[in-house]
């Protein structure tokens, strides 16, 4: 089991904290920024076993449920996942972090990790895609979204942390881990 960092712990812990008013504002079915991007994704892949990798507020998990995938979603937030659960949608939710993705090698056909990504140390994003590659079956389909800048820094003092790439530079990572 890999340990979190101090800014993840951070992160983890304002997650908690604010579980129910983050839910509140992102519930399952609420209209998302990312309607083009889930039809794309679907598209692509239009059945199989996926994973989502930070289900947050559950709005996207209702989405790609909906498209009939068979849905799995991990949360390190407790309070965020207990909050995505009283909704009973049709899915497996687990409370596991991107480092410690207890499932069998190949197991899924694509994943979607919206926004998730952006809360782990630069530093550590190519353990978290080797991560997400080992458990995505080859020629698998996958979404990432990030935050467009340089560097890092938290939005406020000991809250959420962020990581910042451009796109040269993303690519560049996903080329070296090959995903």
């Amino acid at each position: 089991m890999s340990i979190l960092t101090k800014t993840e712990k951070a992160t983890l812990n304002f997650y908690d904290k604010v579980a129910i008013n983050y839910h509140r504002d992102r519930p399952p079915g609420a209209k998302t920024f990312w309607r083009k991007d889930l039809n794309t994704f679907h598209k692509l892949l239009p059945g199989g076993k996926i994973l989502e990798i930070g289900v947050g507020g559950g709005r996207e998990a209702a989405e790609l449920i909906k498209f009939g995938y068979v849905y799995t979603g991990v949360e390190p937030s407790k309070g965020l996942l207990d909050e995505v659960k009283k909704e009973k949608l049709k899915g497996k939710f687990l409370n596991f972090s991107v480092y410690n993705l207890d499932f069998p090698d190949k197991n899924f056909d694509g994943f979607w990790t919206c926004a998730t990504l952006i809360h782990m140390p630069k530093k550590r994003i190519k353990e978290v895609l080797e991560n997400i590659k080992r458990v995505i079956k080859p020629g698998g389909i996958g979404f990432i979204s990030l935050k467009k800048g340089i560097g890092e820094s938290f939005d406020k003092p000991g809250e959420r942390f962020f990581a910042y790439y451009t796109k040269r530079e993303f690519i560049e990572i996903l080329n070296d881990v090959n995903i």
